[in-house]
């Protein structure tokens, strides 16, 4: 009989994974199902004044979702956390809302980073709120059992920050996708797929439209290269009236598609953007958009490779300010960077990811004895 886990965050609907975290949320669902009975627990600050419990299927399972406030159903918490083997919470952001559970329980508990909070919040302007989660996450480091970064920077980050922790209590394991662990494409069948100059100079930009992703630097550049390149831009379709109002008509694809139609279309598309300004929110992130680009034998456009693990790796990349001045490598060239990026990708990267993956199976075994007392 499995174990019993209580994972604090979001449940992945189809809706909700739409967005970059729940992906990741959704990806561990998938590998924390091997080994445990799941129960999520959604817990607002501000909402869920009236205490719900709904179950739903899931594949060949069922799933038993909770809602509570942070303020009025602590009781409730509590008493979850202590019919549970095992905690997994989501990020320092989830791990606030149940803080004087999390810090008061025995049951051991994974951290999933997802992201530096405070310092995202101190950056965005919200300096209080990057404040009250620099609380969470201290005693989230101090309380947890493993962490699970998404970076070897990541890690590096929080051993320089909190020094007292040992190396030995992280999992770096990067955004994946289950499917990609086994054999890969023959690289020939991509080269003899691709090799056309339109594919060459079309560049390519699929994710969301906030201000961080740098969309206005890829909008501002297609409006001064629509005739040296092509471009397409993948995004929610609330977002595509405004970048189809910005081009004349017929001159940039723009468009909302989902993931599987997204990965045909990469296919035709020999560079991508990906924008990431040098702070320390980026210097420690996995953008999933990263992963997708170099599978997809796409070369990324970035400013630098100050972003996540790119430079540990040895991935190449097309700079901005390279593409801006048109020195971009010719079309031999550049699919030779990308078989070279998808070769690291499907061997290096892809066997860290693999061994990163048993290791938190086996953690996570440790403690699937089925000692709970009652059902949740």
């Amino acid at each position: 009989m499995k174990g019993k886990m209580l994972v604090i965050g979001q449940y992945p609907d189809e809706e909700a994974a739409k967005d970059g975290m729940m992906q990741r949320v959704l990806e561990m669902d998938d590998i924390l199902r091997e080994t445990y009975s799941i129960t999520y627990l959604d817990i607002s600050f501000k909402s869920y004044w009236l205490k719900s419990k709904k179950n739903i299927r899931h594949q060949d399972s069922s799933v038993c979702i909770w809602r509570l406030n942070m303020f009025l159903h602590q009781t409730t918490i509590f008493g979850l956390l202590l019919k549970s083997n095992v905690v997994y919470v989501h990020s320092v952001m989830n791990y606030f809302l149940a803080l004087p559970a999390l810090t008061t329980t025995k049951c051991p508990t994974f951290l999933d980073i997802h992201g530096i909070v405070p310092e995202e919040y101190v950056f965005s302007g919200k300096k209080f709120k990057g404040f009250l989660y620099s609380i969470a996450e201290y005693f989230a480091f101090k309380k947890s059992k493993y962490f699970i970064a998404v970076t070897r920077a990541m890690r590096e980050h929080y051993l320089s920050k909190y020094r007292g922790l040992s190396s030995e209590k992280f999992i770096v394991l990067p955004i994946f996708d289950k499917s990609e662990i086994g054999p890969k494409e023959d690289v020939s069948i991509f080269l003899a797929n691709t090799v056309n100059e339109d594919r060459d100079l079309t560049v390519v930009y699929a994710g969301g439209t906030q201000a961080w992703q740098n969309i206005d630097y890829m909008v501002n550049f297609a409006l001064a290269f629509q005739n040296v390149f092509k471009f397409r831009f993948y995004v929610p379709s609330k977002a595509t009236k405004d970048i189809v109002e910005k081009f004349e008509s017929g001159k940039v694809v723009v468009g909302s598609l989902p993931k599987h139609e997204l990965m045909n279309r990469y296919r035709e598309c020999g560079m991508g953007f990906l924008l990431r300004d040098d702070i320390a929110v980026n210097r420690v992130a996995s953008p999933t958009k990263f992963s997708e680009y170099v599978n997809s034998y796409i070369v990324p456009v970035m400013f630098d490779k100050n972003v996540g693990d790119i430079e540990y790796y040895g991935y190449s990349i097309v700079e901005f300010n390279d593409l801006i001045a048109l020195q971009v490598p010719g079309g031999d060239d550049l699919r030779a960077i990308a078989v070279e990026n998808k070769k690291i990708y499907d061997t290096v990267y892809m066997l860290d990811v693999s061994n990163s993956y048993k290791i938190l199976i086996d953690r996570l075994n440790a403690f699937s004895s089925d000692n709970a007392n009652s059902t949740i």
